[in-house]
């Protein structure tokens, strides 16, 4: 993959080391107006680190913050938590079951690629739920991935801000990103870029939270209704969107956290979260499909990138939008 400039999409030279067993310590914009073009990119384990310190929307000031170490191979504690919360959905997964939504969400995006297909899985340092069979087919179809993360695995094979992707326009077929849209200061901002670097036609998959209290800490920002969720893809033409869990599965987060609360214990939390969890969503079914949406736990939206973005999105129409969703999703019931 061709990187670029995560600020100004100019392209890059790698300036530094020429050892291949060794790290650049510098990776250097072209553009000479551009503050990167005298440092600030480097790669750290083989891995481009192309987050634009101190720029307006990034939370790191500098690369001291992202507390790389080659000891340890180990991010601040961005990657501590993000490998907690994938621990608790994996004794989710085991006691309530993979969610089926989920699942046959990225069942149906392999639909939408070709053979030799760029995806883009923004927030890929740890894989998201429901998806392995997703991956298995990508990597049966020589379907190029590309996984950004702020954190370093085994998985990502970039760092970076998703408010400033490294990427030239219209590179990739589709973008997923999931969980990843609450723990960003700009979502607006993150939308656009994925817009920018979709192929015209491309496709756009994204999760998000809605009913749920804070996770990951510091690093938690923002919530979406569905309404509210689609006004954030409106200059996306909507495929399928929906919940991912319904009205109980909200009410487990909170009454879990509520409990544990009680007791100042994270633990009893997450016990009590993951021994209801399969009666949540065994309740979730006798719930009427409009209610599930207006106290989803989480919310998924399935979009193309419309060629050109003459179909402008009014105030009023995502009033009258509630009303239409509604209506669908009780058809689709």
């Amino acid at each position: 993959m061709d990187y670029v400039c995560s600020l100004c999409h100019s392209s890059l030279i790698n300036k530094g080391s020429i050892e291949s067993n060794q790290d650049f310590e510098n990776i250097l914009c072209t553009n000479p107006e551009c503050s990167f073009s005298k440092g600030g990119y480097f790669t750290f384990e083989g891995i481009p680190v192309l987050v634009p310190f101190d720029s307006e929307l990034c939370v790191f000031r500098d690369r001291s913050q992202l507390n790389l170490s080659s000891g340890d191979k180990k991010m601040s504690t961005i990657s501590t938590l993000k490998k907690a919360k994938k621990y608790i959905a994996s004794l989710l997964g085991l006691f309530a079951g993979e969610n089926q939504v989920t699942q046959n969400n990225y069942k149906n995006l392999t639909n939408h690629l070709h053979e030799g297909a760029n995806v883009l899985v923004v927030g890929g340092g740890s894989r998201g739920s429901g998806s392995s069979y997703f991956y298995k087919h990508c990597n049966l179809n020589q379907i190029k991935i590309e996984e950004i993360d702020i954190f370093y695995s085994k998985y990502t094979t970039a760092i970076a801000d998703a408010h400033y992707l490294p990427f030239s326009n219209a590179t990739f077929d589709l973008v997923v990103i999931q969980a990843v849209l609450e723990h960003v200061l700009n979502p607006e901002k993150v939308v656009s870029e994925i817009y920018r670097v979709l192929t015209p036609n491309g496709i756009l998959y994204a999760e998000t939270p809605f009913m749920q209290s804070v996770h990951m800490e510091a690093y938690d920002f923002t919530r979406y209704t569905h309404s509210g969720h689609r006004w954030l893809f409106r200059e996306f033409s909507e495929l399928d969107s929906g919940s991912i869990f319904g009205l109980f599965a909200s009410a487990n987060w909170i009454f879990s956290r509520a409990i544990g609360s009680l007791f100042r214990s994270d633990l009893i939390t997450h016990v009590i979260s993951i021994l209801f969890a399969r009666l949540s969503n065994f309740l979730d079914s006798f719930i009427t499909p409009s209610d599930n949406l207006d106290h989803a736990c989480g919310l998924y939206f399935l979009g193309r990138k419309v060629e050109s973005r003459v179909v402008k999105k009014t105030p009023s129409w995502i009033i009258e939008y509630y009303n239409e969703s509604h209506k669908r999703i009780t058809h689709k019931k």
